[in-house]
């Protein structure tokens, strides 16, 4: 599947998982552990150790990264800053040069730009805290795009994730083990000329310095003579130069703990309901219930109510799906049962096949 193996972290709010596979794809080693900013550095410290690795791939949830697919209706492909133009009213953080990407795809029947960045405050204290490490971080990527498989971690490994900037997606860190300036100006707003050096003569600085000081001199004499005549109201002067707020997306974060769930086993092999509840324990769900079914299954399935977040159905299959097979489509559970959600699960997937 790739040419050799492949560590990936995958990044979410509270918690990160620490996943090994070899070059088919199989999983070797597997962690996972809660995060925040005062620990992060040494956990990331102790994967070389414990994992015996030193590049990694970074998968963001998300819960931690704006993404978006954009409509591309002109027959000219944009450049990177007309993408940063179309998406900066939406996304609600300055999107710095190197800290998002995106991604044309065309086709016969549409042309579409997949855009992601992640969400600055936490990208920025993994980045930092990576620094500090042996680690070298091959790139980063949003879960959002992945193919649609039945191991996101394979599928994260098989990306390539160099090219060209408008036919590959995936953050690079431009600085990777040399120190990152987050408070650095945007190249393309403000770019460097090099070998240029400052002039010594600081004369036309004191003249420039003195014009200025002139002109604001006059300016005051001339509001002055002005407020006898006439008091601008605050409220016409915010409405001149405040416009409309623009809807933007928030970043969805949905508490596993909130919904509760039934495990239905349907099978005659007898502890699968709570394997499959240790589980959902150990991606954050805490209110959950096992009992057997009263029909045989031979595929599983995941029912929930209307309204509940997709994101709650993908935490599920990728904490079972490793033992149970499912079938594709999400079923719609009465709003009249008294769990949010149902798991029934069907013969094991080493079974079914």
């Amino acid at each position: 599947m790739f040419d050799q193996i492949k560590t990936i972290i995958y990044l979410k709010r509270s918690t990160l998982e620490i996943h090994k596979l070899n070059n088919s794809g199989k999983t070797l080693m597997k962690a996972e552990v809660p995060w925040n900013k005062d620990d992060l550095e040494s956990i990331l410290k102790d994967i070389p150790n414990t994992f015996k690795v030193k590049e990694i791939r970074l998968l963001l949830d998300t819960s931690i990264c704006y993404a978006m697919i954009l409509p591309l209706k002109e027959i000219t492909v944009p450049k990177r800053k007309e993408v940063r133009s179309m998406v900066s009213g939406i996304v609600p953080e300055k999107l710095e040069n190197e800290w998002w990407d995106y991604k044309i795809l065309i086709t016969k029947d549409e042309k579409k730009i997949l855009f992601f960045a992640p969400v600055v405050e936490i990208y920025k204290q993994f980045i930092n805290a990576i620094q500090k490490t042996n680690l070298i971080l091959e790139g980063t990527y949003p879960l959002e795009f992945l193919p649609k498989t039945d191991n996101d971690f394979a599928a994260f490994a098989k990306i390539s994730l160099n090219g060209k900037d408008e036919d590959t997606l995936g953050l690079i860190p431009p600085k990777a083990q040399g120190g990152i300036d987050f408070a650095e100006e945007n190249k393309e707003d403000k770019p460097l000329v090099e070998g240029r050096k400052e002039s010594k003569s600081k004369v036309p600085q004191l003249l420039g310095l003195l014009g200025i000081l002139i002109l604001l001199l006059i300016a005051v004499i001339l509001q002055k003579s002005s407020n006898s005549k006439k008091m601008l109201s605050p409220t016409s002067e915010l409405k001149e130069v405040v416009s409309e707020p623009t809807a933007v997306p928030t970043v969805e974060i949905v508490p596993l703990d909130s919904f509760s769930v039934l495990i239905m086993n349907s099978t005659k092999t007898t502890g699968l309901a709570n394997r499959a509840k240790e589980a959902l324990l150990a991606e954050g769900f805490t209110n959950i219930e096992t009992d057997n079914a009263t029909e045989a299954a031979q595929f599983s399935s995941v029912a929930m109510k209307t309204g509940i977040s997709q994101s709650v159905y993908k935490d599920i299959i990728r904490a079972l799906n490793s033992d149970f097979e499912f079938e594709s489509d999400l079923v719609e559970l009465s709003t009249e049962n008294q769990y949010d959600v149902v798991v029934t699960l069907g013969e094991r997937k080493e079974v079914a096949q």
